[in-house]
């Protein structure tokens, strides 16, 4: 696919360096220092928001100071929080510290490889320091993912004004195969690389209450087909936004995870019946704790007007908390299900029990003795020997659509999409959208995109 920007080995060299591509120890320059004085930038609501956790074990967990390292400058000159390893290590590959939290796949990777538009959306996202109208290699070397660019200038209900550091997550695939429909007919011709850098709670009960999320979400996607029933499909863009999932204090009830509206969350109901089983029979964690929130971002212009439309899922399997029910939004522990037990008649019981957790995430913990375990021994919620941490999440990406027929590239937006023009204002943020216009066709849904690189050892609430 063709790229805006070619990669050069100086460029790559600095990002990496930025970003935590590649190991820097604990005493190391600062990976932010590079390119002029981006340290001196100011700081954006998102930065040194972090705290170290508490250390378990014999760890030792980074400081604040090193975490603050990993920041770039984005499109508005200020320093934001981004991608980060889980731990910092020696020359020698050896762990130095451990930050306890992970923010998924890192999409400057060299190996495995990383996005493949990871040139147009550094880029994108670079400050012109100079303003001289040319992003140079300095300037490039301070760009990349921005965490909390978009709560930079939101603001009102159901929206977390600083959204948690730790929920940031990163997810991406290159080259996927996508179908689509035209006049009815379905082909699989359509080409993509995708990335979505979104903020997912699963750890609170925040997310019940609010319904809309920051994400930045890039696509190159162009099909092969050119027959008369096949018109060609090109869709490029980066897009910064408020996604809505759903309604506010209010969460969606499902027997198990799929592409309807709004944010589904397990409840006790879905947790209980699929994880606490009766003998004989295997617990389903897959189903009984999958979250998945559906959303939808629209970029429209001034006057109403479409200029580009997404659909997205959000996700993870292995979700610290549910639900008490879909009407009682509290949030209750997951990895309590290891040590729950249920009478004949579905009452909790610590003796009797006829229905419990048995095999998969929860065996290693309970020995199959589930309420058996005394309170003293139990793995806690923050512990990271528990397997509920919320370090396997995943990504769907559904239909996309652009309608850019006006010859500019570079548009600025409200936070929620709105006002699309040419020209910035005040709290815009800055999207780019390629001019082509996809007409009729209609992507369907992606199979799931999972990430999993980061559930290392040292991971732990809140993540």
């Amino acid at each position: 696919m063709q790229r805006l920007i070619p990669r050069t080995a100086a460029a790559l060299a600095a990002v990496f360096a930025l970003t935590g591509a590649v190991s820097v120890s604990c005493q190391g320059d600062a990976p932010g220092a590079g390119g002029g004085t981006p340290g001196d930038r100011p700081a954006s609501r998102a930065f040194g928001v972090w705290t170290p956790p508490s250390a378990q074990g014999s760890e030792t967990v980074c400081t604040k100071e090193q975490h603050d390292r990993f920041f770039v400058v984005g499109p508005d000159g200020k320093k934001y929080p981004t991608w980060h390893p889980p731990a910092l290590t020696d020359t020698n590959g050896n762990v130095t510290c451990v930050f306890g939290h992970e923010h998924g796949m890192n999409p400057a990777a060299l190996s495995p490889p990383g996005y493949d538009g990871w040139d147009d959306v550094r880029r994108h996202f670079a400050f012109d320091a100079n303003a001289n109208g040319t992003i140079d290699e300095a300037e490039l070397a301070s760009a990349g993912i921005p965490f909390g660019y978009v709560t930079e200038y939101a603001s009102g209900a159901g929206v977390a004004g600083v959204e948690p550091h730790e929920s940031y997550k990163i997810v991406f695939a290159n080259d996927r195969v996508r179908s689509r429909t035209l006049n009815n007919q379905s082909a699989s011709d359509v080409t993509c690389d995708q990335l979505a850098a979104f903020n997912q709670d699963s750890a609170s009960s925040a997310a019940f209450t609010n319904a809309r999320a920051s994400l930045i979400y890039a696509a190159d996607c162009a099909s092969s087909l050119t027959t008369p029933l096949a018109a060609p499909y090109r869709a490029r863009l980066i897009v910064s936004a408020l996604a809505s999932y759903g309604q506010p204090n209010e969460i969606v009830d499902v027997t198990a995870p799929s592409a309807a509206a709004g944010r589904q969350v397990p409840t006790r109901e879905r947790a209980f019946t699929n994880i606490l089983v009766a003998s004989g029979q295997s617990s389903d964690y897959a189903i009984g704790l999958r979250e998945r929130w559906n959303g939808s971002v629209t970029l429209a212009r001034s006057d109403g007007s479409t200029l580009a439309s997404f659909d997205i899922g959000i996700g993870t399997t292995d979700t610290p908390r549910f639900a008490q029910s879909a009407t009682t939004l509290t949030a209750r522990n997951s990895i309590d299900l290891c040590y729950a037990g249920l009478d004949a008649n579905g009452s909790e019981v610590g003796s009797g029990v006829v229905r419990q957790a048995r095999g998969g995430a929860c065996a290693a913990l309970d020995n199959g003795s589930g309420p058996g375990v005394p309170a003293g021994s139990r793995v806690t919620a923050a512990s990271k020997d528990s397997p509920f941490r919320g370090c396997q999440r995943f990504a769907v990406f559904g239909a996309l659509a652009v309608r850019n027929n006006a010859g500019l590239r570079t548009w600025y937006s409200d936070v929620n999409g709105a006002r699309a023009s040419g020209s910035s204002f005040t709290g815009a943020l800055k999207q780019w959208v390629d001019t082509t216009d996809t007409g009729s066709s209609v992507l369907g849904e992606d199979p799931r995109i999972d990430s999993v690189a980061g559930c290392v050892g040292s991971v732990r609430l809140p993540n």
